[in-house]
């Protein structure tokens, strides 16, 4: 790539509401645009937030999936079974060799499950979020050597110290686009006692933006699911995860590691019943 401007492509179904899957792609692309890279964007849906979020970030935005010409970039960045849909026609401005990535960051919803043909032909890396998930890609026919444990890091401006130890936390913020009725229930019931609660997402205080370094140096502890659980950890925040993937309640150096096989036994363990660590992991 030497003389030339690297570039990417990022695709993914939908790109409006402020969730896992789109904040994985923008926070690759800032990554990558911070190197010098040019990104565009790829979704059959867009809208904002995360639209605007994008144009601001520097990202050029496509609507149509057959008007992007894989093969100018230098890597494809592919969600939710876009791959399909694209002109694999020799591009004006050809790369000299593309590399395609294939994120399979949801381990139920099908747009997640390995292509067809396409994949298997195209892809040279395909990232998965769990041990088990590498089983279970490399069982629909992607070849094993090519599956990468994909570890959902946390940029570099999460990292804090951490907040001086407590005997409970004070200050608890909650992530959450889909809270369980439970989960809205226990924060009535803090907020009730005396602990201040910030719901961020859908049916929350705050919804269409993005967790900022400042949200969790506020909090005491993080209640959450997915992508906000390495900002805690980052932070070095207590982190909490909760819901029906199997989540072992408060993450302890004990029901963490490794990660996969830990959340299914802190689950059958009733892990979710722990009191709260006194101090946060680092």
């Amino acid at each position: 790539m030497s003389g030339r401007q690297p570039r990417a492509l990022l695709a993914n179904a939908e790109f409006a509401v402020v969730a896992g899957s789109e904040l994985v792609l923008l926070e690759l692309a800032e990554e990558l645009l911070g190197r010098g890279w040019a990104c565009d964007l790829l979704a059959w849906s867009m809208a904002d937030p995360m639209q605007a979020m994008a144009r601001q970030a520097g990202l050029g935005l496509l609507h149509d999936p057959a008007a992007a010409r894989p093969l100018g970039y230098d890597l494809v960045w592919i969600q939710n079974r876009m791959e399909a849909v694209m002109d694999y026609a020799p591009a004006p401005e050809e790369a000299p060799r593309t590399l395609f990535a294939f994120a399979h960051l949801d381990r139920d919803w099908s747009f997640a499950q390995p292509g067809v043909v396409a994949e298997g032909l195209l892809g040279g890396a395909f990232l998965v979020t769990s041990e088990r998930a590498v089983e279970r890609v490399a069982a629909g026919g992607l070849p094993h050597g090519r599956i990468r444990m994909f570890r959902n890091a946390a940029p570099a401006a999460f990292e804090q110290p951490a907040p001086p130890p407590a005997a409970a936390p004070a200050r608890i913020l909650l992530v959450s686009n889909h809270a369980p009725p439970e989960l809205l229930e226990a924060c009535a019931l803090l907020r009730a006692a005396g602990v201040a609660v910030s719901h961020r997402g859908l049916g929350g205080d705050v919804r269409d933006s993005r967790v900022t370094p400042a949200d969790l140096a506020w909090a005491d502890a993080v209640v959450s699911i997915g992508k906000t659980v390495p900002y805690a950890l980052r932070s070095r925040r207590a982190a909490y995860v909760y819901d029906h993937f199997g989540g072992p309640g408060w993450l302890l150096d004990a029901n963490s590691r490794p990660w996969p096989s830990a959340i299914s036994a802190a689950s059958a363990a009733g892990a979710g019943s722990r009191p709260p660590p006194s101090r946060p992991r680092s």
